[in-house]
């Protein structure tokens, strides 16, 4: 068994073609009886899933869905810094945790403002940026965050920041394969060939 947080197959297949990748990894899973099990959207909305972790390693307290789906699940997570934070303690903080080879931030923020509130959604979340602003929050971290949104959060008084897509899913990644190791199954490891498919050039 493969277990993925992304999916195999995100966008409908037309054709199972040799040469494809996608293709070829379908074709090899059913060679070697291999089955390809996928947890994202219910894994993000969980407890110990990839916002409740994200929440965690942010030490925020009284934490709870940022827009819930059922009892106790919900996707991203909201609480509150306590002590508060000046945001460039918190965006060091971030980095620290999460490593993300830039940290894109809203225009115009200023390093100095003490933080109390704080949204995460891990990985593309910016689309939940108004319940984030309905909920109060000062700042929001999830990642692939447009440039017009960063506009929105400054015209809407939040700090937006963009921690990255690999950055802000793999910290629960690492999280499931631990808790996967307690329940006694040796095999359990977590890919070294992962990667950022993105890459960042400095001049």
């Amino acid at each position: 068994l493969i277990l993925t947080h992304h999916p195999l197959i995100f966008n409908p297949l037309k054709s199972l073609r040799h040469g494809e990748a996608v293709a070829q990894i379908i074709h090899l899973a059913f060679l070697h009886n291999i089955g390809i099990y996928t947890a994202h959207t219910n894994f993000d909305q969980v407890d110990g899933g990839t916002a409740a972790v994200l929440a965690d390693l942010l030490h925020l307290k009284q934490v709870i869905p940022l827009v819930p789906t059922g009892e106790g699940r919900g996707y991203g997570r909201i609480g509150i810094l306590d002590p508060v934070l000046p945001l460039q303690a918190l965006l060091t903080h971030i980095c620290q945790v999460l490593s993300p080879p830039d940290l894109i931030v809203s225009p115009l923020a200023d390093t100095t403002e003490l933080i109390q509130k704080v949204a995460v959604l891990g990985g593309s979340g910016a689309s939940f940026m108004d319940a984030a602003l309905s909920a109060g929050a000062e700042v929001y971290v999830t990642a692939d965050c447009k440039f017009h949104q960063f506009q929105a959060s400054r015209d809407g008084n939040l700090i937006l920041v963009d921690a990255g897509h690999y950055g802000t899913e793999r910290p629960a990644c690492e999280r499931l394969v631990e808790r996967l190791k307690e329940l006694g199954l040796p095999w359990v490891k977590l890919s070294v060939r992962d990667e950022d498919f993105r890459q960042f050039f400095h001049s």
